[in-house]
């Protein structure tokens, strides 16, 4: 099955843009970056660095971890931001009604999961993807 199809129910590129706004915030190229993280001895190459940016790749969750403890950002409130920005963009496709009423229940939920332990944390952020790929199956079928 082609990774493609998966590409609507995940958020892998808004965690890319995030990650990648984070670099450039901090005047930063990918090269650098990588290079860095070697040094602390993770290696990760350009190239995949690059691809997980541009929303390309998905990122596990070692690789978010390291990227994260490099620029020295919490990875919750990366994927935090990257949640909040998919859920912008889903709304956009409903109904005033929906996309009005969806902000208020949004947020309430970012709060619930901010105030998880880490293990809660790990377990939501798993359910959400095996959520993320029920949905996409059954879509597929």
């Amino acid at each position: 099955m082609a990774y493609k199809n998966f590409k609507a129910t995940e958020i892998i590129e808004e965690i890319g843009a995030e990650l990648r706004k984070i670099r450039t915030d901090n005047n930063q190229t990918i090269s650098h970056v990588a290079i860095k993280l070697a040094e602390e001895g993770f290696h990760i190459s350009n190239t995949l660095l690059g691809r997980i940016e541009n929303g390309e790749r998905r990122i596990d969750d070692d690789t978010l971890n390291a990227i994260c403890d490099y620029y020295r950002v919490d990875p919750s409130s990366v994927i935090i931001a990257a949640s909040k920005e998919h859920i912008r963009r889903l709304s956009e496709h409903l109904s005033d009604n929906a996309a009005t009423s969806e902000p208020d229940e949004t947020e309430h939920l970012y709060a619930l999961y901010h105030n998880l332990n880490t293990e809660g944390q790990k377990e939501v952020t798993n359910l959400m993807r095996l959520m993320a790929y029920m949905d996409a199956f059954k879509k597929l079928q």
